[in-house]
């Protein structure tokens, strides 16, 4: 086989367009991976602050279903910091429309230096126009960024 100068440019042109083809075909895999991926509400909770004597917490839902969910119910625990149990209640979220976020407010009768962790034990309700739904309880995340984690 016979190497001359137009065969080595040749082959380092072709070279040179692959990566950026298998970034194209990343690209694309990615928007077709987003595309399929299922819809889901993801909580957050994104702030603890003490407010006389209470916790106040802020959540941020996010719904990114096509349908609105009219109530999410659910089954939360709080841990304190040694992990032993300081009380148990059902946080409700209402009115959460297709494709949005909405912030909500509870406020706990607990300091919240006292709070350690929390955990969503299960959804107790999740009603979208249709009535009651499943989407909730197979599409829920949860993360924080409040310094306290809070775990499904």
């Amino acid at each position: 086989m016979i190497v001359t100068n137009r065969t080595i440019a040749a082959f380092c042109l072709a070279l040179s367009v692959l990566p950026a083809a298998a970034q194209d075909n990343t690209a694309t895999t990615d928007a077709a991976s987003a595309a399929t991926a299922p819809a889901s509400v993801t909580l957050q909770l994104n702030k603890l602050e003490t407010v006389d004597g209470t916790c106040r917490s802020y959540f941020i839902v996010d719904n990114t279903m096509k349908e609105p969910i009219r109530t999410l119910q659910l089954d939360t625990f709080i841990f304190d910091t040694h992990g032993v149990i300081s009380t148990r209640l059902a946080l409700t979220f209402q009115n959460i429309r297709a494709e949005r976020e909405k912030v909500a407010l509870f406020d706990f009768a607990l300091e919240c230096d006292t709070i350690g962790r929390m955990l969503v034990n299960d959804v107790l309700a999740c009603e979208g126009p249709a009535g009651p739904s499943e989407a909730c309880l197979v599409g829920l995340t949860t993360q924080s960024i409040a310094g306290a984690p809070l775990e499904y």
